[in-house]
C-alpha cells in the first residue's frame, strides 16, 4: 500500500522570499554603511595631510630662520583653503601652532618661543638679535 502526502507550498514559499529579500538587504545595507564608514575615515586622513602640508611650510620657515646666522628677513604665503576646504590658524601660546578646520586638526610645536600672529596669505618672518616673530 502506498501512502501519499501532500503539503501546500503556496504560503511557506512566501515566507521564505520575504527572508530571503529581508536578508540579502541587511546584506547590501551593511556593505554600504562599511564603505561609507571607510571612505569618512580616508578623506580625514587625507586632510590631515593637507594641514600637515600647511604646517610644513611654516615649520620649514621657522627652521631656516633658525639656522640662518644674524638678522633674517622672509615673505612667504599660506593658501586660504585646502582641498577646498576653509582652515584656521590657532596660536594657544609661542611655542605652539594650531591648524584646525572641521575634520581635524594638525598641532605644529617650536623648540623655541616664537612670537607674532600669523594668517593665510601672505606673511613675513623675521629673526632680530636670535628672537624670531611673524608678521611683527
Amino acid at each position: 500500500m502506498i501512502i501519499l502526502f501532500f503539503r501546500e507550498k503556496g504560503a511557506q514559499s512566501g515566507i521564505e522570499l520575504v527572508v530571503i529579500i529581508g536578508i540579502l538587504a541587511l546584506a547590501v545595507l551593511g556593505v554600504f554603511g562599511i564603505l561609507a564608514y571607510k571612505f569618512g575615515i580616508a578623506e580625514r586622513e587625507n586632510m590631515f595631510l593637507l594641514l600637515e602640508g600647511v604646517s610644513n611650510i611654516v615649520s620649514s620657515e621657522v627652521n631656516l630662520a633658525t639656522q640662518v646666522d644674524g638678522d633674517y628677513y622672509r615673505e612667504f604665503t599660506l593658501p586660504d583653503t585646502i582641498g577646498k576646504q576653509d582652515y584656521e590658524i590657532l596660536r594657544p601660546n609661542s611655542k605652539e601652532m594650531v591648524f584646525r578646520n572641521e575634520k581635524g586638526e594638525y598641532v605644529l610645536f617650536f623648540e623655541s618661543d616664537i612670537h607674532g600672529e600669523i594668517h593665510k596669505g601672505s606673511n613675513i618672518i623675521k629673526k632680530t638679535n636670535g628672537s624670531i616673530s611673524f608678521n611683527s
